[in-house]
């Protein structure tokens, strides 16, 4: 991910499509989601209703934001 071959990746996809979304594992399991989001441009922070506190939202919008990600916004899901 923090490779060449990310960047490259991603400026391919983005000469072909208006939008890419990364899917990646919870922010809380490891560092990949906030390198993605670093290198991605923009980041939106996805919650699982009745699951996920929303102190741990806070501090995730928090860290995209102090570290000069766009902020898209939070998404809570049902499942």
């Amino acid at each position: 991910l923090q490779g060449p071959g990310f960047g490259l990746l991603m400026q391919a996809l983005l000469e072909r499509f208006d939008h890419v979304i990364i899917d990646t594992a919870s922010a809380c399991r490891g560092i990949d989601a906030r390198i993605v989001a670093a290198r991605a441009g923009a980041a939106m922070v996805v919650g699982q209703r009745h699951a996920t506190p929303m102190h741990a939202l806070r501090s995730l919008v928090s860290e995209v934001v102090r570290g000069g990600t766009d902020f898209a916004g939070v998404l809570i899901n049902d499942r």
